[in-house]
């Protein structure tokens, strides 16, 4: 039986983080309608953490499209109790592992591991193989040095020299931030990679969002 203390928390917290607070992938936000109506289970985040969501998804605050359309606040989501698991979710959980381990696998292999001054650029230009940093250095052709980065390979990354697997986004595209939501609410500063945030930031692409 939850306590009277624990109502009047649920009660205060609910004023604190507005009724439409939910998990969604950043491509979803932008589709929030479509996405909040379709039969996949939402997560709420209650406590406006992207720590309560699940991995690739950030929490975000005013979602009106989604009013309405969001599963039933409970006691898990306040931090009140302890979340229990189905059978589907344990499957799912153990698949999730199971691709865990083979992407490490992937990663381990150097046919899949590429040059970029950014993991980005790296996409963008699938310039060469590697194996350390040193092969990524500056060139006469270019003087800016890179970095070799591990990727589990498959169609999403490099496969041939040259052969680039995303299309460069347009200047301006990356900002800093702790969080998507920090990035968007800051616009702090541009950048190309993690490293040019400083401790604690990332460097998110978000087109069409900061301005500069």
């Amino acid at each position: 039986m939850v306590s009277l203390f624990g109502i009047f928390v649920v009660a205060i917290l609910s004023l604190f983080c507005t009724a439409h607070c939910t998990c969604l992938s950043h491509l979803d936000y932008f589709n929030c309608t479509l996405y909040c109506i379709s039969t996949q289970k939402k997560h709420r985040c209650f406590q406006g953490s992207d720590d309560s969501c699940p991995t690739g998804e950030s929490c975000f605050r005013g979602v009106i499209e989604c009013a309405d359309k969001l599963p039933t606040l409970t006691a898990v989501d306040a931090g009140l109790a302890e979340k229990t698991y189905t059978e589907e979710e344990i499957a799912l959980l153990l698949d999730e592992e199971i691709a865990k381990e083979r992407d490490e696998e992937a990663m381990s292999n150097p046919d899949n591991w590429w040059c970029g001054t950014s993991y980005s650029n790296m996409l963008e230009t699938c310039s060469k193989r590697c194996t350390t940093d040193e092969d990524c250095k500056a060139s006469s052709s270019s003087w800016e040095a890179g970095f070799c980065y591990k990727t589990t390979g498959g169609p999403e990354n490099c496969a041939t020299e040259g052969v680039p697997v995303k299309e460069p986004v347009p200047e301006g595209s990356r900002w800093c931030g702790s969080s998507w939501n920090d990035m968007l609410e800051t616009c702090v500063g541009m950048c190309e990679a993690d490293e040019d945030c400083g401790e604690g930031k990332t460097c998110w692409e978000a087109p069409g969002t900061c301005q500069w």
